[in-house]
């Protein structure tokens, strides 16, 4: 389909517009209010064919529509527009909150914690997203060494580390600790226990 310039600019306007309307709406707690104005500019941008079209800020509309399928417990919703939002605007680091946050809801953790680590690489002293991180690794199973080591490379911060370890320490059997520190005392001395 062949837009006009001024077409874009009208769709834009009205876009931004609708937007303007559900954030408020989102703000005032009235999330099917919000919702709708999203939705309703995500057609009429959609309906122009014109989706990638920057002025249209489609990222945005989708992001904020899955808060608003969160909000309302419509995980698969909040998920599938957090996705297209993470396609659009692949450096746009509330995109992968939004998407974190779905997949967490969904207790899908290790894809949530791999979209908080892809965020991080964007914005790594962000304290959100570390909090968001520790908030996952504690809820994933910690019970093996092998996932222990996981959890405890897979991140610098010393807070994440213990919070891993703690978790380890909880959930493996007495077996498994002495494992654990036969392996630690290894690595610690460069030996090789196998």
């Amino acid at each position: 389909k062949n837009m006009s310039a001024k077409n874009v600019e009208i769709t834009a306007k009205e876009a931004k517009s609708l937007r303007s309307e559900g954030n408020r709406m989102f703000v005032k707690k009235d999330y099917v209010g919000a919702e709708k104005k999203y939705t309703e500019a995500i057609s009429k941008i959609e309906a122009c064919g014109k989706t990638e079209v920057k002025e249209f800020e489609f990222h945005l509309l989708l992001s904020n529509r899955s808060a608003c399928y969160l909000k309302r417990s419509e995980r698969k919703l909040a998920l599938e527009d957090a996705e297209r939002a993470c396609k659009i605007s692949p450096k746009y680091v509330k995109v992968f909150v939004r998407k974190a946050l779905a997949l967490i809801a969904l207790e899908r953790f290790p894809e949530a914690r791999k979209v908080i680590l892809e965020a991080l690489e964007l914005e790594p002293e962000n304290l959100f997203l570390k909090k968001t991180l520790t908030e996952i690794d504690l809820k994933l199973p910690v019970s093996s060494f092998e996932s222990f080591m996981l959890h405890y490379s897979g991140t610098k911060d010393m807070r994440v580390r213990l919070c891993c370890l703690a978790t380890f320490w909880n959930a493996s059997s007495e077996s498994d600790r002495l494992a654990f520190f036969r392996k630690l005392n290894a690595l610690m001395q460069g030996v090789d226990v196998n």
